[in-house]
């Protein structure tokens, strides 16, 4: 009698870690590379990036995302100075994620990873 429990337990647990095995495999999502187009686009829509005229930092920041800047929220102070006095920039560039200000260049995957994107 005692063998024939064992082996129904044994038999219950690799069904359940089949199970198991199955059930995470089909409910994990699956690593999606993103173009860089698309995280420009999830950068845009999550962050703010001020700049000033002849700031060389900032055209180095801006040249970063090439073609992709155009999907950039992108403020010159030096043209929106109201704007940039309300939202408290002193320092140039600056990015506003989450109403938390990230002074100076920063890298694209620095940037995802503080967006989230």
């Amino acid at each position: 009698m005692k063998k024939v429990n064992k082996s129904r337990l044994i038999t219950l647990a690799i069904f359940i870690g089949i199970a198991a095995i199955i059930f995470f495999s089909l409910t994990s999502e699956p690593k999606v590379e993103l173009t860089d187009e698309q995280v420009a686009i999830c950068i845009g829509e999550k962050a703010t990036l001020y700049v000033n005229l002849g700031c060389p930092h900032c055209e180095s920041q801006k040249k970063a995302f090439g073609e992709n800047v155009k999907h950039l929220k992108v403020f010159d102070c030096y043209y929106y100075g109201d704007l940039c006095k309300e939202e408290e920039i002193r320092a140039y560039p600056t990015w506003k994620i989450e109403n938390k200000q990230v002074l100076g260049r920063q890298s694209i995957e620095n940037l995802r990873v503080l967006t989230g994107c």
